[in-house]
Parts: structure tokens; sequence; C-alpha cells
């Protein structure tokens, strides 16, 4: 982390302690009169930059942090260009205060926030027994399905799993209840931007010391108990993903993808080799972890063989 960006963790920390953040960006309400827009002032943990996209255009508010933190804290701007580059009231700069061109280009991008429609229940609503009644065929308990949040929509007879970003329910995963030739299984809800977030990363206690990457979210609660269960929804596991993964500043990362993804499995092996300590997670033969019990996927986490990229098809079916 560059010394900028670690002027700008503490700034953010000690004046501005209520925000959100997403793996690259700290999240704040915008502070301007006429737009107040919740969740809407985007700021690059990397280069500084900010953008509010409710009034970018009507106030031009965008451009470099100290403008937007002085509007946030009602702090001079000179002392708050003196905590971030390093710069003496008096005006002698004691670091160089470029930016990397690259790191300028950088795009700010906003996640999303969403809620539930109406017609959409929660698993324990008298509406929702279908979506129950399937949730227990694949051995999840009404109670376990209520701590995952899940939801079911009886017009399209799908389960849905709720996708968070932190507090802020960013859209779901449904579901089809039961098989069609042609409908697809799973369906992503408008909006989601699934490459940018982690599933049930918000139910991670803050004590726990690992993260376990599933591909499915029936994969992440099979590992119920287990702690730090995250689901990718999907098998092509994004940057950011990976970087939100570290974020959660874990002691070991469990890969626990199916035995398929063996070309995605070398991948995050590099990604997070040397960050973390790094241990594989192997499903029990043709089977993935949606499809094994609590018990065997328990088994497997004690089982867990060290990774590293030398040994990765050593261990890869």
């Amino acid at each position: 982390m560059s010394v900028f960006s670690e002027n700008l963790k503490t700034f953010v920390r000690n004046n501005l302690p209520k925000h959100s953040q997403t793996n690259s960006q700290y999240v704040f309400n915008c502070p301007k009169d006429n737009c107040n827009g919740k969740n809407k002032l985007y700021l690059s943990k990397k280069t500084g930059k900010f953008l509010c996209f409710k009034c970018k255009d009507l106030n031009s508010f965008y451009g470099k942090a100290e403008y937007a933190l002085t509007e946030l804290t009602t702090i001079p701007i000179k002392d708050i260009q003196s905590e971030l580059y390093g710069i003496p009231l008096n005006g002698i700069p004691v670091i160089d205060l470029e930016l990397d061109p690259i790191e300028q280009t950088e795009e700010l991008y906003e996640i999303e926030i969403t809620k539930w429609p109406e017609d959409f229940y929660p698993i324990e609503h008298p509406l929702s027994v279908k979506g129950a009644n399937y949730l227990k065929s694949r051995n999840i308990s009404l109670d376990l399905a209520i701590k995952y949040g899940i939801y079911y929509h009886p017009t399209s007879q799908r389960v849905c799993f709720p996708v968070y970003d932190g507090k802020d329910l960013c859209g779901w995963q449904g579901r089809l209840i039961f098989d069609h030739p042609t409908m697809p299984k799973a369906r992503t809800s408008p909006g989601l931007q699934k490459s940018h977030l982690l599933m049930f990363a918000s139910l991670i206690p803050k004590e726990c010391k690992h993260v376990i990457v599933t591909e499915g979210p029936v994969d992440a609660i099979r590992c119920d108990g287990l702690y730090g269960n995250v689901c990718t929804m999907g098998k092509s596991v994004s940057d950011i993903q990976i970087q939100r993964v570290l974020d959660l500043s874990p002691e070991t990362v469990y890969l626990a993808l199916d035995a398929d993804a063996y070309i995605e499995m070398r991948r995050l092996t590099k990604a997070f080799y040397g960050k973390t300590k790094l241990k594989l997670i192997e499903p029990l033969p043709g089977l993935d972890l949606g499809g094994m019990t609590f018990e065997q996927v328990h088994k497997a986490f004690t089982e867990a063989k060290d990774l590293d990229p030398n040994n990765i098809f050593a261990f890869l079916r």
C-alpha cells in the first residue's frame, strides 16, 4: 500500500468513522445540500479520486480527495493536504505528489442497493412452503434457511439467496425448485454486480481467522458451522472478489471450488500465494460440496491440504 493510501486510510478512520466501503473505495453520503445522495459519493482508496454519482453533473462534484473530504468534515483543505500528501503547512512538499498515470485512469464503480420486491417472501412465510420443502430436500433445514436470509418467489418458483454489501441488499441469485429442460437453473437479479461481491460475506464473524471460497450458495451453506464460508456465484472468480477475500484479513484461505474448476484453481492459487496461508478442500469423487453431507464437508475441511502453485495439479482430478 502506498504512503498516500495509508494516509488516506488514517484520515478516514480518524475523521469519518461512519462510512461504508468496498474493496477499493470508500463510500459516503453526499454532503451537498442540494444532493444528499445516500451512499452516492465514492472515493478511490488507491488514487484519491472521488465522484458523486448523483450530483456529478449538477454540482461538478468530482476530483481529488481533499475537495470531497473538506466538504465531509469542514477541515480546511490545506490541513487535509498536509495529512494526505505529507505537505507541511509552509507548503514545502515532503513526498512526491504525482500519481502514476495508470492509477489516474482507475474507474470508479457504484454498487447498486436494492430491496426485496413485494412478491418475494421470507422462507418462513406461509407462501414459501414450496421453497422451504425444496431446501429441505437439499438437506437445508428451515432454521438454516432463515439464518442465511433465503427468500422465495412463488411466481418464478425460485428460492433466492441474498447478496449483501455490509448491511445493504445488492440483489440475489435465484434457483429453480424443479428441473426444466430449457429454463436456466440459476438466475441473477437485475443490477447485481456479482463479480464485485461475495455472497454470505456479511455473515462472517469478526473473530473468524479464515475464509472458505465456494462456487455456489448450497456449497457455501454446506460449510455452515465452519465459518468464513462465502460464495463467488460461479466458477470464474474476479480480481475484485479476490481482493474482497483478502480485505477480510484471513490467516488462511480454503479453496473449495468444484473439481472441474482446475484452471480457475490454478489462477487463485497464484493470486493468494504469499499473501495468506492456502489450503484445498477436496470434494468426494463425482460430487461438489453441495452434494455432500455436512459431516462429509466438515471432514474434508479438517483434512484440507496445503497449496502452492507447484503442487496444485497433484491434488486436482
